[in-house]
């Protein structure tokens, strides 16, 4: 199984073709970047990816397809937007809390904590996250 599979994804908006027919596969522990001129795709692959973009093809993460198992596949995604998008206000943890709870989950303070200490913010998890 491949943490991520993309096969023949195209995406159109109106005449303009931003994915054409777009596949390849990475590995589970891969890391892989996404380089190109402003319009080449990358937004739109990245948000078909996290199940925001309609689209033609197939995208498994973790494979669960991200249009007819949708939940498992976000449950396996993380995204981080180009924009904040977070209230500066809240703890590091209450953050994670409510993100997770966008998504469905709660009673997930042990997630929460093995997140926090795999990305070093042990110590920050009751900072605000302004202060990050």
């Amino acid at each position: 199984m491949y943490a991520l599979e993309i096969n023949n994804v195209s995406k159109s908006y109106g005449t303009f073709n931003a994915l054409n027919d777009i596949s390849f596969n990475v590995e589970k522990g891969d890391f892989v970047g996404l380089l190109g001129v402003n319009g080449a795709g990358k937004t739109s692959l990245i948000s078909s990816i996290a199940g925001i973009n309609s689209f033609n093809g197939t995208i498994k993460v973790m494979g669960h397809d991200v249009i007819s198992d949708v939940v498992r596949a976000k449950y396996s995604l993380g995204v981080v937007p180009q924009e904040l998008a977070f209230d500066p206000f809240l703890t590091v943890y209450q953050t994670l809390k409510f993100q997770s709870g966008l998504y469905g989950v709660t009673n997930n303070k042990d997630w929460i904590d093995e997140v926090v200490e795999r990305v070093y913010l042990k110590d920050k998890i009751n900072s605000n996250t302004r202060s990050l």
